[in-house]
């Protein structure tokens, strides 16, 4: 192929739809960033990929991932003690630790409080997904916020959420909210609201940079990314697709566009992260999630990569004697996850809207030490885990290889059902039961 992303009908396990000729790769498609997974010019994708030794980054990351087919991994024993991976692919084990145990002495306040800024006059069904999920999420209580109509719809089917500001654990803004482009009166409310919230995140030159640190986490989607200030600390998630990121960067002075992104995902994702502090989602088929790295693999990671202790209000009542050690390495690597458990089904409208209120969910039930990183790439596990619940589905973004010499998998599966992004929302639960059984 010239060049472009893999256009295959998606089947379970990575199966082909049996075309001749058939292609096998030895070791990787030729063609493809084996490092970085990007696809910048002509390739030739596989059907079945036999890996040695270990496995490539190219076989997890997208798009190079889609052109692998079924990849067969050749272990040699290799000794991997105290090497760290470039890519780590997130499993339902690492998704089930993000997932808080009730305990005997809990209220609705120390299971998590989630705040929601969501929805819109134009968009108010994004209000009613985003606040749903968030509720089915394991956490105790949230709060939203937003107009007239959007608030009646979330409590008609919601009636457990608590209407305006207060103190939260994690804040969710954007889904459904009108871009700047769209507002171009600046008249919506949410916009503002949004904005006044944002700008206690700001990270300047100024010496108050303490203040933004001491904000509780907060996932920026959708229409509220065009609100991120410059520069933010690491507790500020943005959730984009390709799209949105390539606008995010655009207007950081980067010459880049959708399709762009979307052959170099990686790149355009760490890159991200890097102008802006924020830990970046970068929404696909396999989700990219890029953040610090954890204090486990640096000997003593800098404050801003501790989340705060403080859960914050709308009105940025902030602790401000409070004195941050900045100690820790300068060149620490970021941390790179994927996840790719959602089937293709996923692709529907408001998906991404119930993205955005599980992550806050799950965000805010965390106990004050753990990366957010790592409850955030279990947001994304979770809500395609739903998904393949919903949509009674075995196909993946991302399948496990095969290891040569064990029994192989079976090469039926079942491909599924449409769904909608409701019928994600209902099959939570059910979700988080399995993992935790």
């Amino acid at each position: 192929m010239t060049g472009g992303i893999p256009d295959r009908t998606a089947l379970p396990y990575g199966e082909t739809a049996g075309e001749f000729p058939l292609v096998v790769a030895v070791d990787t498609p030729s063609g493809v960033g084996v490092d970085d997974g990007a696809i910048t010019g002509p390739y030739i994708p596989a059907d079945v990929t036999v890996m040695f030794g270990a496995m490539k980054p190219c076989a997890m990351l997208p798009p190079a991932a889609y052109a692998c087919g079924r990849v067969t991994l050749v272990d040699f024993g290799f000794d991997l003690a105290g090497h760290r991976p470039v890519i780590e692919s997130v499993s339902g084990d690492t998704a089930t630790e993000a997932i808080r145990l009730p305990r005997l002495a809990d209220a609705k306040y120390s299971r998590g409080v989630t705040g929601l800024i969501t929805g819109s006059a134009s968009y108010p069904g994004a209000a009613v997904l985003s606040t749903r999920a968030a509720a089915r999420t394991n956490v105790g209580m949230i709060r939203y916020m937003g107009p007239e109509r959007a608030r009646a719809m979330v409590l008609d089917v919601t009636p457990e959420a608590v209407l305006g500001k207060g103190h939260v654990q994690a804040w969710v803004v954007g889904s459904g909210v009108p871009s700047a482009e769209a507002d171009e009166d600046q008249r919506d409310a949410q916009r503002q609201t949004i904005a006044k919230l944002l700008s206690h995140y700001a990270i300047s030159d100024d010496d108050d940079d303490d203040l933004a640190y001491d904000m509780p986490p907060v996932v920026v989607d959708a229409g509220a990314l065009d609100l991120l200030p410059d520069e933010v600390p690491p507790q500020v998630v943005i959730t984009p697709h390709a799209g949105e990121l390539a606008a995010l960067l655009s207007d950081r002075g980067e010459d880049v566009d959708a399709e762009a992104v979307q052959l170099e995902p990686l790149h355009w994702a760490l890159r991200a992260h890097e102008l802006t502090g924020a830990t970046v989602l970068l929404k696909g088929a396999i989700t990219i999630v890029v953040g610090e790295a954890n204090d486990a693999d640096d000997a003593e990671a800098p404050a801003s990569a501790v989340r705060p202790s403080t859960a914050g209000t709308l009105d940025g009542e902030e602790a401000a004697d409070i004195e941050f050690d900045e100690s820790g390495p300068d060149d620490a690597e970021p941390r790179m996850l994927v996840v790719g458990r959602a089937p293709a089904w996923l692709g529907t409208a408001g998906a991404g809207d119930v993205l955005a209120g599980m992550i806050g969910a799950l965000i805010a039930q965390q106990d004050e030490d753990e990366p957010v990183m790592d409850a955030v790439a279990a947001g994304a596990y979770l809500h395609g885990y739903a998904a393949a619940i919903a949509s009674a589905s075995d196909q993946r973004g991302f399948n496990p290889p095969v290891i040569y010499g064990t029994a192989a998998r079976k090469p039926m599966g079942t491909l599924g059902h449409p769904i909608i992004a409701s019928d994600v929302i209902d099959a939570i639960p059910e979700a988080v039961r399995r993992l935790l059984s």
